[in-house]
C-alpha cells in the first residue's frame, strides 16, 4: 500500500451527506467509509439503518461507476449484537448495499483496505 493512510472518527462525507463512525483517508482523500451498528434488542431503528445504508450505497455506486478501484469510495458496515439476529431481512438489505462485517469477520477489514488502497 503506497501513500499515507489515516483513520478519522465521526467525520462527514460530503457526497453521501452523512457522518460515519470511521473514515479512512488515503493521501488526504476519503476512500473508505465505515458505519458501526450494535443492537442488543430489535427495533424499527434497524430498518431505518438498512434503508439509510441502501441510499448511501446507491449514491456511492453512481459516483464510482466509471472510476478505477484506486479512486472508488468504499462503504463498509460493521454490525453485531443479538438484536440483529432476528432482523435477517434488514441484514440482507445492508449486505446487498455494502460490505458487511461483524466482530467475527472484522479481520477482513484489512483485506478490503489493502485491495482498494494499493
Amino acid at each position: 500500500m503506497q501513500g499515507l493512510v489515516a483513520p478519522v472518527a465521526r467525520q462527514k462525507n460530503q457526497l453521501a451527506n452523512e457522518k460515519f463512525s470511521l473514515i479512512i483517508l488515503h493521501n488526504g482523500v476519503q476512500r473508505i467509509l465505515v458505519n458501526i451498528g450494535y443492537g442488543i434488542t430489535t427495533s424499527s431503528g434497524q430498518s431505518d439503518y438498512a434503508r439509510k445504508s441502501e441510499v448511501i450505497a446507491e449514491t456511492l455506486r453512481k459516483n464510482n461507476e466509471l472510476l478505477p478501484n484506486e479512486q472508488k469510495i468504499v462503504y463498509i458496515n460493521v454490525i453485531d449484537g443479538a438484536g440483529w439476529v432476528a432482523r435477517q431481512a434488514d441484514l440482507d438489505r445492508i449486505q446487498r448495499a455494502s460490505y458487511l462485517l461483524n466482530l467475527n469477520s472484522l479481520d477482513r477489514l484489512k483485506d478490503i483496505i489493502n485491495y482498494y488502497l494499493k
